[in-house]
């Protein structure tokens, strides 16, 4: 496993569903350009941090097993 390669992409069903709420310039503002591209042709090899950010915008729920801290770009 130490050299081991993996490939995370979301599944084609889950792609369908992105679709149907974002284009390559709406997802692309939220996460970026290239990966948006990527994503919405089920080639994206995802990070977690794209991933978890795709959740929130999907409103998926994220996976219980990690510990995710939202920090805010804005200052309060």
């Amino acid at each position: 496993m130490k050299d081991a390669h993996y490939i995370v992409k979301i599944k084609p069903e889950y792609v369908d569903e992105i679709k149907k709420k974002f284009n390559t310039t709406t997802l692309g503002k939220a996460l970026n350009f290239d990966t948006a591209h990527k994503l919405l042709n089920g080639n994206a090899n995802i990070n977690l941090k794209n991933f978890c950010k795709l959740c929130e915008l999907m409103e998926w729920d994220l996976p219980e097993y990690l510990e995710i801290q939202i920090e805010s770009d804005q200052n309060n």
